[in-house]
């Protein structure tokens, strides 16, 4: 067997093999979506059995996270057209600069042509001088016709591009005015939403009245969190087919920069639960990022989170980041670190915009700033 053979035979090899885990992957990424699926479709079935107050907390929240996502996507693609725009002024003054470099010589060719016409050729060749004066008089005129039309050429190719670049302006023009208005439209309707949403929180904390019952409450959506949580953890571990690399304890970028308003195990309110996570106060609208690679397998709707996204990290280890305004990622999702996931918001029912943010070893919950950096 000689070496092109076995180089054929160890890339096809390769090449099945490349093949064989794609596969793979692809079949547990189905597991997976299909797992998430039959949790969502069992919690869709529990938020129907909730108070009409509440389903119209899911709504607004729900409708208040379409719209940010909405205008996330505008804004992102108004920054990418103003950044072209000012490609293509910056293409556009040096067309123009090169337009008015080149005038000069395109006049002095069009002289020349029509005073050559002038001088026709026949009369050139009829003159009196010698064949070595007439060779070299015909290659001079043929080197000049040469160089005059790669310069009118070069003008022409310059003056296409120009108009085409003017055309490509205004079309740019008309689609930021377009999403301009777009965002306006959505910003004025998110305006009309949030106050909606006030209401609906105002006439939730009026039913929830009294120490016992917030206690209930606040019990009740810690359970549905461990249940879920649960769920997924079984999920994951019937898929992961190898250990996951071990992720760094304490090294961990922070999901979001800002103060920790609620610290981990800290008594909720006046109640005697504990907090399972910790509160970052932020700005509503500031991007919540991942905190290390993995894949998304919850990013929905969950009573007492609001608008949560789940990440797993491998090992059993998962973190869950809450009270988002809007989801930038779905189910299934592969994120590196510091990869946009959410915006930072209220939803679930918060008066104060800040993020939930909670880490489960093995579904159990585990302080979040250990495995935070130091800042």
């Amino acid at each position: 067997m000689n070496l092109r053979t076995v180089t054929i035979f160890l890339m096809l090899a390769l090449l099945s093999a490349l093949s064989s885990a794609q596969e793979a992957s692809e079949f547990k990424l189905k597991q997976l979506t299909e797992a998430v699926s039959r949790i969502e479709a069992r919690l869709a079935e529990q938020n129907r059995e909730l108070s009409a107050q509440e389903r119209k907390l899911i709504e607004s929240d729900r409708a208040i996270a379409q719209n940010k996502a909405q205008q996330n996507t505008l804004e992102r693609e108004i920054a990418r057209l103003n950044s072209e725009q000012t490609r293509l002024n910056r293409q556009q003054e040096t067309l123009q600069q090169a337009l008015a470099e080149q005038e000069d010589a395109v006049a002095e060719i069009l002289v020349s042509v029509y005073q050559s016409s002038r001088q026709p050729m026949l009369k050139m060749l009829l003159s009196q001088d010698g064949p070595a004066t007439l060779a070299r008089t015909l290659a001079y005129f043929e080197y000049i016709n040469d160089a005059q039309r790669q310069v009118l050429e070069n003008y022409q190719a310059d003056l296409a591009a120009l108009n085409e670049t003017k055309q490509q302006i205004n079309a740019n023009r008309t689609r930021l005015r377009n999403d301009q208005q777009a965002l306006d439209r959505a910003q004025a309707k998110l305006v009309q939403q949030q106050q909606s949403r006030r209401q609906v929180i105002n006439d939730l904390q009026q039913n929830v009245a009294g120490t016992e019952s917030q206690l209930s409450q606040t019990r009740a959506d810690q359970a549905r969190m461990a249940a879920l949580v649960e769920e997924m953890r079984q999920a994951l571990a019937a898929l992961e087919a190898e250990p996951a690399p071990p992720v760094p304890n304490g090294q961990l970028g922070w999901p979001v920069q800002g103060r920790v308003v609620q610290a981990y195990g800290a008594p909720l309110g006046d109640s005697r639960v504990r907090s399972q996570g910790v509160v970052i106060a932020a700005n509503a609208g500031l991007p919540v990022t991942a905190v290390h690679d993995g894949r998304v397998v919850f990013a929905n709707w969950l009573k007492g989170f609001g608008m949560l996204v789940i990440v797993d990290h491998g090992g059993g280890l998962l973190t869950l980041y809450g009270r988002n305004d809007a989801l930038l990622v779905e189910d299934g999702q592969s994120v590196g670190a510091g990869d946009a996931l959410a915006l930072v918001g209220s939803s679930g029912g918060f008066n104060q915009t800040g993020l939930y943010f909670e880490v489960r070893q093995n579904g159990s919950p585990v302080n979040p700033v250990s495995w935070l950096a130091r800042r």
